[in-house]
């Protein structure tokens, strides 16, 4: 019987194997946070997420968000995001960035998060993934993508747990990785 091989997740970081063109192992995720936090902060992403989790549960098409090509990459986005997410569920407390300590500032509220997950937003990290594997998060965010756009409803292809459970977890992880993005230090805008 063959063994799986130690690194056999990597596979499914296909999202930054593509935008960074590395290994996914060599991809330092703190890197990549100015990525996902360039163009708006955690809360107008959380709108955007609830626009486009209404798109891909309604059984007509209702993405009002500009064109289709905008969902396809709001859904890469997310898929990125997720996968970011991962790797720093993986590499753990271990970054070598320094940790600076301060107080919510206003691009984090309102927050989500419990106030232990917001000192230690590798609680919620562990909790996510203890949800769903990320193999599951990737169909996931696939069905609403592919849903957003479309005239039916991700509804019809998920199991009704899957559905607020989704985007509810997804909006926590949006303001955890930001979150880590300030702890470590990291500049963003």
């Amino acid at each position: 019987m063959s063994k799986t091989p130690k690194h056999h997740a990597y596979c499914f970081l296909n999202a930054l194997a593509l935008k960074y063109r590395r290994h996914p192992a060599a991809i330092d995720p703190l890197t990549v946070l100015p990525d996902l936090f360039d163009f708006s902060p955690p809360q107008e992403q959380a709108l955007f997420l609830e626009k486009f989790c209404t798109a891909a549960l309604t059984n007509t098409y209702a993405w009002k968000e500009g064109s289709p090509a905008q969902a396809l990459d709001y859904g890469r986005e997310l898929e990125m995001l997720v996968e970011v997410a991962w790797l720093l569920y993986k590499k753990g407390n271990n970054s070598t960035k320094k940790q600076c300590h301060t107080l919510p500032g206003v691009k984090e509220l309102p927050m989500p998060l419990t106030a232990a997950e917001y000192r230690q937003p590798q609680l919620y990290l562990q909790q996510f993934f203890a949800d769903a594997p990320l193999r599951k998060w990737k169909l996931l965010i696939a069905a609403f993508t592919v849903n957003a756009i479309s005239n039916e409803s991700v509804a019809d292809e998920l199991p009704g747990k899957d559905l607020p459970a989704f985007a509810i977890s997804v909006n926590k992880l949006i303001y955890t990785i930001y979150r880590v993005a300030v702890l470590k230090g990291v500049e963003l805008q």
